[in-house]
């Protein structure tokens, strides 16, 4: 098992010299950015972190509402929960609800 793990850490390695592996500065985050024509440009790992990234951005904090669909994914109200802000469900149409 060690062997194993020291040949995956090789590989990360490898990945991150290369620029390869999306953190800050890669080189596929760099020419993204160059292409959407953009000053900053971030990867997340998940929608969840995009999206409480996002709320951070615009200060979502301790007694504010954020509305989400009540029928979606967790990440769109877990994000404002973590943020200290109440999540408001709501549904445009009732039939299909969205």
């Amino acid at each position: 098992m060690e062997a194993a793990h020291r040949g995956g850490e090789k590989l990360i390695l490898d990945l991150l010299e290369r620029g390869e592996l999306a953190a800050s500065g890669s080189k596929i985050i760099l020419k993204f950015k160059e292409y959407i024509g953009c000053e900053y440009c971030i990867a997340f790992d998940h929608g969840h972190t995009a999206l409480m990234a996002a709320y951070y951005a615009v200060g979502v904090g301790p007694g504010d509402e954020v509305i989400t669909p009540v029928a979606g994914y967790i990440g769109t109200y877990v994000g404002a929960l973590f943020m200290g802000a109440r999540p408001v469900f709501c549904e445009i149409d009732p039939k299909p609800f969205s």
